[in-house]
């Protein structure tokens, strides 16, 4: 029962950058009571990369994360931000959820919910299904 309480899909001139979710109270600046350090990962940010949300400082993580919605969009997060997560299914979720109408702030109207998780096991690297991809097709804006 999180919300995706922030929403920056494309328009505007600008590419599609992220949806997140995380804050427990849903309002875009709760956490969990405790901070993570930084941790530079090599992963791009592109398409699917699951990254951690922080402040300003880097070494404010906590429990909030975004869901990168184009390699145009999230490439200046690179190095930046710990990306710890690569999506092997459900481009068509992300992609609806960036198509949600939102208003100020980038807050959605009416935010979509993550009714439960599921932690899975990953194969070694190359072993299993390839990571997904933004379709072609998919809009640059709302």
């Amino acid at each position: 029962d999180v919300i995706f309480h922030r929403i920056i899909g494309g328009g505007n001139g600008r590419p599609p950058f992220v949806v997140q979710a995380g804050d427990p109270r849903g309002e875009g600046v709760g956490g969990p009571g405790y901070f993570i350090d930084l941790e530079r990962s090599s992963l791009p940010h592109t398409f699917g990369v699951l990254s951690m949300a922080r402040s300003s400082d880097p070494n404010s993580a906590g429990s909030q994360v975004f869901i990168c919605l184009s390699r145009a969009g999230t490439q200046g997060l690179d190095g930046d931000y710990t990306s710890f997560a690569e999506a092997v299914g459900g481009a068509e979720a992300i992609l609806a959820i960036e198509s949600v109408e939102t208003g100020m702030n980038d807050r959605p109207a009416d935010p979509p919910v993550i009714e439960r998780v599921r932690l899975v096991d990953a194969p070694g690297r190359g072993t299993g299904p390839g990571v997904i991809k933004r379709p072609e097709s998919a809009p640059a804006g709302r």
